[in-house]
């Protein structure tokens, strides 16, 4: 299944290449008249972030996804032109600690940690500013100790 999918979506499964290529083309018998507008998909596998942005800079390339905000600043200093989104993802940024090991068994310490943290810091220094602050270990929009890139 993982190098051979099947499915019933708008494309179809056409090759799979290990750390080089996916390809998927148009799937005619797709439930939406006149859908997907494009005949295939090409996604090229490059592991580097920073050679996936050269690689949109030079034009080889029409997306990547996802980047840090570093990678982003990056890329429009090099691609003025370039549209770059931050969109939420289901990714977190958390701090975790053993609460069987001394002073970390104590919850009155554990409470002192979690409200001597800013949130804020963490934002403006892991995102630049461009995060959302979460509530608790949970999936987006609820909760999720993270900071979720946009601009």
């Amino acid at each position: 299944m993982r190098t051979h999918p099947i499915g019933t979506g708008p494309f179809k499964f056409v090759e799979f290449q290990p750390n080089e290529v996916t390809r998927v083309a148009r799937n005619p018998d797709y439930w939406k008249p006149e859908r997907p507008y494009l005949d295939g998909i090409e996604y090229p596998i490059i592991k580097n972030p920073a050679t996936r942005v050269l690689a949109l800079v030079a034009g080889q390339i029409d997306m990547v996804q996802p980047l840090g905000v570093q990678l982003t600043n990056d890329l429009k200093a090099q691609a003025p032109q370039t549209i770059c989104e931050f969109v939420p993802l289901n990714s977190y940024t958390t701090l975790l600690i053993s609460r069987t090991i001394s002073p970390f068994d104590n919850r009155d310490v554990r409470s002192a940690m979690a409200l001597s943290l800013d949130r804020n810091a963490f934002i403006r220094t892991l995102a630049e500013g461009q995060g959302n602050i979460g509530a608790a270990m949970l999936p987006p929009p609820e909760g999720g100790w993270r900071c979720r890139w946009r601009r």
